[in-house]
C-alpha cells in the first residue's frame, strides 16, 4: 500500500485530505499546505476531483452542444429533419471529438495544483474558445458557400486578409462580433460557477486510486469513455452527395490538413519529365486579317440562367439575339470556377495552376506568352478594363503578365454617377466611357478586354435599374437580375461599336468566367462548385470572320479562346504546346478536366456524356450520365464501375493536376536558370555596394531607359550572394519623379522565381526588371533607387532596411542606392 507523504508549500499537486474517504467527496481540507497525498503515481491514478470534473464539463459541454447543434443545423438545411440513424452517423465524429477533448483535459488537470493548474486551465479555456469560434466561422462559411473550412482556406485568408476584409465583412459584419462576445461569456462560465459555489472550497485533488471502487464514480467516467469510444470507432454508413461534407469533425479535418501541409514535400513525380514550353511564335498566313479584338468576360454567368441556353428565361435577350446572328458554343466549360484562374485560361490558352494561391500573378510566373503580348508584337494596342479593385488577387500584375499595355480598374475609373454593385467595386457601366475614349484614340488595330462585375455575389444592381421577378427565391432572383444588367452592358458596348462603324472589323468574344451555384448540390457561389451549374458557361462569338447562325458542337473549354482568335486573325501558331483547340477547325476535345479552386477539394473530367467527379476528403468518386441525368442527381459510379475503375478515374485526374502544376514549376526552374549562375556576370555599369554583408550589388544594365506613360522601361540589376540571407528580406525599387510623384516597382528577383531568402551563397543573380508606367503617371525624369527591407523586422518595430555600404555617390540617407535616371514621355 502507498504511504502518506507531507507536501510542502508551492507543491505542484494538491494533497489528499487525511479525512477523505470514497464517500466523503466534498470533504474540505483544514490546512492545505499540511495535507498528505499518496506517493508515486497515486495522484495520477486517482479519479479527477469533483471541482476538476465540473470545471471541465462546464467548459466542454458548450463546445459539444455548439458543434453537434451546428452539424444538425447543416443536416436539416441540406435534407430536412433526419432519421435517428442518419443523425447518429452525422454527429458521431463531433460526439467523439468532444468526449476525447474533455477526457484529455481531465487527465491533464486532475493532478495539478496551484500555478501549473492555473496556467493549464487558462490554456484549456483559450483553446476551447478558439475551437468554438472556428465552429461558428465554419458554419457561417457553410451557410454562405455550402463548403466547410479547412486549413488551406484559413491560411489563405490570414495571409490575404487585407484583400479579403470586405468579403468577410459582407457575410457577417456584426454577427461575428456578437458571436465572439457570446462565446467568450460562455467560455468564462466555469470560472464563475467554481468561484461562486461551494466547489471553490473543495480540493483540486480529492481522491485516491482506491476511490475507483465507488460505483457512481466508475459509472460516470466509464460512460464518458464508452460513449466517446462508441462514437469514434463504431462503423457508420458513408454519407453521399451533398451530405458528404458532414462526415467528419471540422477540428479533426483542419488539424489533419495542417499536419499534412507542414509535413508535405513537393512531389518529384513529373519534375524530370516535364520541360518548359517552347516560346510561341506567330507567322502571318495568306488569310491574315488585322481585325480588332474585343473580349467581354461576364462575371459568374452560368449557361443554365441565360436566354441563349434557356429560351424560356428572358434574362439576356440581347445575348440571345447576338447568338442567333453569330456563333453559339453549345457545350463550353471553365477549367477552374474562379475568376483569376479563368482569366489565365481565356487570355493565355493555358490550364491555370491547380492551387488556391494566384501564383500566376507573380511577375514572370506564366509558362508562355499570352494573347495580349502576342498581338502587341504584331502592332496591336492593348487595354484591359474592370470595375473591380485593381489590386485584388494581384490583378494588376496578372494583367501585366498577360501583356496588356493599359489597365484600368476601380481606383482609376471616374466614379461620379455610378453605384458600387458589390464589396469588390462598381457597376459595369463605369467602364463604358473611358474604354471608348481609349478606342477612339487608336490608329492601329487594338485588343480591348472587359471583365464585368455586377453579377458577382452579393448580386446588387444599381439604383434606377428596375428588377423583375423571376423566382420566389430572393438570392437567385437578385442574381438573375444582375444577368439582365450585364446583358444591357453588352448591348451598350455593341451599340457604341456600331455607332463608330467598327463592328464589321472587330471580333467579339463574349463568355462567362465561370458559373454560379445556388444550392443545387449544397454549394453556393462558385469556388467549390464542380457540377454543371459552376462549370458550364455561355460562349458567343460575333463580328468579323465569325460564321452567322452557327452552333459549335463538341466539348469545348475556355482554353480554346486564344487559338480560335489567332486562327480567325490568320496567324499560324508555333510552339507553346497549348491544350486549347480552335472552335472552327477541330471537332473539340475528347476529354475535359476541371478542378475546384480550393486546395485538394475536388477534381472532375468529362468524356462524351460521362462526367466523373473526385472528392478528396471522402475519397469518393462519382459518375454521372449527362444524357439521362443533366442535373447530376444520380451517382451511377458504384452501380456501373468497379472500385478499381473508380480509383483509376481518380488517378487520371490527379495525374492531370500534377502534370499541370509541374509545367509551372518547370518553367520557374528554367526561367530561374536564365538569371541565376555560379559564374560572375559582367554588368555594363559596374558598382560595388553591399547590403548587410549578405549581398552585393555589382552593377546594372540599361536595355531601355526611355519609355512612355502607359508603357514600360527595363533595367537589369546584378547581385552577388555573399552569405545566406535571413528570412523576411525583400527587394524594393522606387522611381522618384517630378513634383514628388513616385512609382513603386517592388518585385521578386529573377522574374519572380528567386526570392531573397532563398538566395544561395556563391550565386550571381541577374535581375531583369520590366517596370510598367501607369497611365496616371506624369511625364518627366525619374530617379531609380533600390534597396532591401525586412518585412519581419518592420512588423516587430525594428529598423527594416538593410544598410548599404560602398560608393557614397550612389547612397542616400534613406538607405537607398541610386541606380540611374529614366525618361518617361507623354504618349
Amino acid at each position: 500500500m502507498l504511504g502518506p507523504l507531507e507536501i510542502p508549500d508551492g507543491a505542484f499537486f494538491a494533497p489528499t485530505p487525511l479525512t477523505m474517504t470514497t464517500t466523503q467527496s466534498h470533504a474540505e481540507p483544514s490546512a492545505p499546505n499540511r495535507m498528505r497525498t499518496p506517493t508515486g503515481l497515486g495522484h495520477w491514478l486517482a479519479p479527477p476531483s469533483l471541482r476538476t470534473t465540473v470545471h471541465v464539463m462546464l467548459l466542454v459541454l458548450p463546445l459539444f452542444a455548439l458543434t453537434v447543434g451546428l452539424k444538425i443545423g447543416k443536416l436539416i438545411k441540406l435534407e430536412g429533419v433526419p432519421g435517428l440513424a442518419k443523425l447518429w452517423w452525422t454527429t458521431a465524429p463531433d460526439i467523439a471529438f468532444s468526449g476525447a477533448f474533455g477526457l484529455f483535459w481531465l487527465l491533464v488537470l486532475h493532478p495539478m495544483y496551484r500555478w501549473p493548474r492555473t496556467v493549464t486551465l487558462t490554456v484549456a479555456h483559450i483553446t476551447t474558445l478558439v475551437l468554438m469560434f472556428v465552429a461558428v466561422l465554419d458554419h457561417g462559411f457553410f451557410l454562405a458557400t455550402g463548403s466547410e473550412l479547412d486549413w488551406y482556406l484559413i491560411q489563405y485568408t490570414v495571409t490575404n486578409f487585407s484583400e479579403l476584409r470586405d468579403v468577410v465583412k459582407s457575410e457577417a459584419p456584426l454577427g461575428a462580433l456578437l458571436a465572439f462576445i457570446g462565446l467568450t461569456a460562455v467560455n468564462l462560465t466555469p470560472v464563475a460557477v467554481i468561484r461562486w459555489s461551494r466547489l471553490k472550497r473543495t480540493p483540486a485533488v480529492q481522491y485516491t486510486r482506491r476511490d475507483w471502487r465507488n460505483p457512481r464514480l466508475a459509472a460516470f467516467f466509464g460512460a464518458q469513455v464508452g460513449i466517446t469510444t462508441l462514437a469514434a470507432f463504431v462503423p457508420s454508413e458513408p454519407l453521399e452527395g451533398t451530405l458528404r461534407p458532414l462526415e467528419d469533425n471540422v477540428f479533426v479535418d483542419i488539424g489533419t490538413d495542417a499536419i499534412e501541409a507542414f509535413a508535405a514535400e513537393t512531389p518529384e513525380r513529373f519534375g524530370p519529365d516535364i520541360l518548359p514550353l517552347d516560346p510561341i511564335t506567330l507567322t502571318p498566313t495568306e488569310k491574315l486579317k488585322r481585325h480588332n479584338v474585343v473580349f467581354i468576360v461576364m462575371e459568374s454567368m452560368r449557361a443554365k440562367s441565360v436566354t441563349p441556353y434557356q429560351p424560356t428565361l428572358d434574362t439576356t435577350p440581347f445575348l440571345a439575339e447576338l447568338a442567333k446572328k453569330g456563333t453559339l458554343v453549345e457545350d463550353a466549360y471553365t477549367v477552374v470556377p474562379h475568376t483569376s484562374k479563368a482569366l489565365v485560361s481565356i487570355h493565355c490558352g493555358l490550364y491555370p495552376k491547380i492551387e488556391t494561391p494566384i501564383d500566376e500573378a507573380r511577375s514572370g510566373a506564366l509558362p508562355t506568352a499570352c494573347l495580349a503580348s502576342l498581338l502587341e508584337e504584331q502592332g496591336y494596342a492593348t487595354a484591359f478594363f474592370q470595375p473591380a479593385r485593381e489590386g485584388y488577387e494581384g490583378r494588376e500584375q496578372l494583367v501585366k503578365n498577360f501583356g496588356f499595355e493599359t489597365f484600368a480598374g476601380k481606383e482609376t475609373l471616374a466614379r461620379e454617377g455610378f453605384d458600387e454593385s458589390s464589396y469588390f467595386g462598381f457597376e459595369d457601366d463605369i467602364m463604358l466611357e473611358p474604354s471608348l475614349e481609349w478606342v477612339d484614340k487608336q490608329k492601329e488595330p487594338f485588343f480591348l478586354a472587359y471583365l464585368t462585375l455586377t453579377s458577382h455575389h452579393d448580386y446588387g444592381v444599381p439604383e434606377g435599374f428596375e428588377p423583375k421577378k423571376y423566382t420566389d427565391e430572393a438570392e437567385l432572383n437578385a442574381y438573375l437580375n444582375t444577368l439582365r444588367y450585364t446583358d444591357r452592358f453588352v448591348s451598350k458596348v455593341m451599340e457604341a461599336f456600331d455607332k463608330r462603324k467598327l463592328t464589321e472589323n472587330t471580333i467579339f468574344v463574349i463568355l462567362g468566367d465561370h458559373g454560379e451555384g445556388f444550392g443545387e448540390h449544397g454549394r453556393y457561389q462558385h469556388d467549390n462548385v464542380i457540377w454543371e451549374e459552376g462549370l458550364k458557361i455561355p460562349f458567343i462569338l460575333y463580328g468579323a470572320e465569325i460564321p452567322q447562325r452557327h452552333v459549335v458542337s463538341g466539348l469545348r473549354q475556355n482554353v480554346d479562346v486564344m487559338p480560335t482568335v489567332l486562327e480567325l486573325l490568320g496567324y499560324h501558331v508555333k510552339g507553346g504546346d497549348l491544350p486549347g483547340k480552335s472552335l472552327f477547325s477541330t471537332a473539340g476535345h475528347e476529354k475535359l478536366y476541371f478542378s475546384c479552386w480550393y486546395n485538394d477539394r475536388c477534381l472532375g473530367m468529362r468524356s462524351g456524356h460521362t462526367k466523373v467527379l473526385y472528392h478528396y476528403r471522402a475519397g469518393s468518386t462519382e459518375v454521372f450520365d449527362l444524357t439521362t441525368d443533366p442535373d447530376e442527381r444520380t451517382n451511377i459510379g458504384k452501380k456501373l464501375h468497379s472500385k478499381e475503375q473508380l480509383n483509376a478515374f481518380a488517378g487520371e485526374m490527379l495525374d492531370w493536376k500534377a502534370a499541370v502544376n509541374a509545367r509551372y514549376s518547370a518553367q520557374d526552374n528554367f526561367r530561374k536558370s536564365w538569371y541565376v549562375s555560379k559564374k560572375p556576370s559582367a554588368p555594363s555599369n559596374p558598382m560595388d555596394v553591399t547590403f548587410n554583408d549578405f549581398a552585393k550589388l555589382i552593377g546594372y544594365d540599361t536595355p531601355k531607359v526611355v519609355g512612355t506613360v502607359g508603357g514600360s522601361v527595363e533595367l537589369v540589376y546584378h547581385f552577388e550572394v555573399l552569405k545566406k540571407p535571413e528570412p523576411g528580406w525583400r527587394l524594393f525599387v522606387h522611381l522618384l519623379g517630378p513634383k514628388g510623384s513616385q512609382i513603386n516597382a517592388d518585385h521578386v528577383p529573377a522574374l519572380g522565381t528567386y526570392p531573397i531568402p532563398e538566395w544561395t551563397p556563391g550565386d550571381f543573380v541577374r535581375d531583369r526588371h520590366q517596370i510598367r508606367i501607369g497611365s496616371d503617371k506624369k511625364p518627366g525624369t525619374y530617379r531609380v533607387v533600390l534597396g532591401m527591407w525586412n518585412e519581419q523586422a518592420e512588423a516587430d518595430g525594428k529598423p527594416s532596411r538593410a544598410v548599404p555600404k560602398g560608393d557614397a555617390k550612389h547612397l542616400d540617407k534613406d538607405n537607398r542606392v541610386y541606380i540611374t535616371d529614366v525618361i518617361i514621355k507623354a504618349p
